[in-house]
């Protein structure tokens, strides 16, 4: 399966967020926004990866009277973002392509959140994001970054098939599309055009009581992708390979 395939596969349980893998990170961001947007009410406000759409329910709460319009490359999650946002306008595209929809500086206010992963090319991605906004608009983005993966080392090490460990080392080592570090990421925002006007490092503690814990939080966690491209293929051998007295794994953090 591809990494579409497989992202689209987590509506299913997208919205069960476990470890606030999705929840935690984003509610920082909302916060972000409130800050920076409270008396921009009437902003056009395109998320640029919407999922099922809780963000932007969210935002809604804050800024009734925004003109939303949602793109997300699966359609299973826009179908469920349609369910939960009525009205709000959607698209069914890649979020690196939505520059072929929209004509320069049609939004006041962009996000893009817990995707950098899918994106081989982030500075073509932010020079693009820029161009679709107007003077004044903002950028609410939320990434992981390459430490989070020494978490992943942890229970890579712990996988009895030594094939499948030695697989999932190398996807560690070839397939990191998220940033280096939050200054990493802040100053390549910086030559592209923004302005950075605030980076939070969030961190939080991930207990994983059983092994389908550990496979739900790794396909909610963008970047996990790549793993689960490896481990869904065998994912039965996997389950049954893994000693009873694992889990809980803690403390973990990301």
């Amino acid at each position: 399966m591809s990494s579409v395939d497989l992202y689209t596969e987590t509506y299913k349980h997208y919205d069960k967020d476990d470890q606030q893998a999705v929840a935690f990170p984003t509610t920082v961001a909302l916060g972000q926004v409130a800050k920076y947007r409270i008396n921009k009410n009437n902003d056009a406000i395109l998320d640029t990866a919407a999922g099922t759409g809780k963000f932007i329910a969210d935002l809604k709460r804050l800024f009734p009277d925004a003109e939303y319009t949602a793109g997300d490359l699966s359609d299973k999650m826009i179908e469920i973002c349609q369910k939960r946002n009525p009205g709000v306008k959607t698209l069914v595209e890649d979020c690196t392509k939505l520059g072929q929809h929209f004509s320069a500086e049609s939004f006041d206010l962009l996000l893009n959140h817990l995707t950098l992963t899918y994106l081989e090319d982030h500075e073509a991605f932010f020079k693009m994001t820029h161009s679709l906004l107007r003077d004044e608009g903002a950028f609410s983005i939320v990434s992981g970054i390459r430490a989070a993966y020494s978490n992943c080392k942890q229970l890579i090490a712990e996988f009895p098939n030594p094939t499948l460990r030695e697989q999932l080392v190398s996807v560690t080592a070839n397939d990191l599309h998220v940033p280096e570090t939050v200054e990493s990421c802040c100053d390549l925002l910086e030559k592209t055009g923004f302005k950075v006007l605030e980076h939070h490092l969030v961190e939080r503690e991930l207990i994983f009581n059983e092994f389908d814990d550990f496979v739900r939080y790794f396909q909610e966690q963008g970047w996990g992708l790549q793993y689960m491209d490896v481990i869904g293929k065998q994912m039965e051998q996997v389950k049954a390979s893994f000693p009873a007295d694992l889990f809980p794994l803690q403390p973990l953090y990301d």
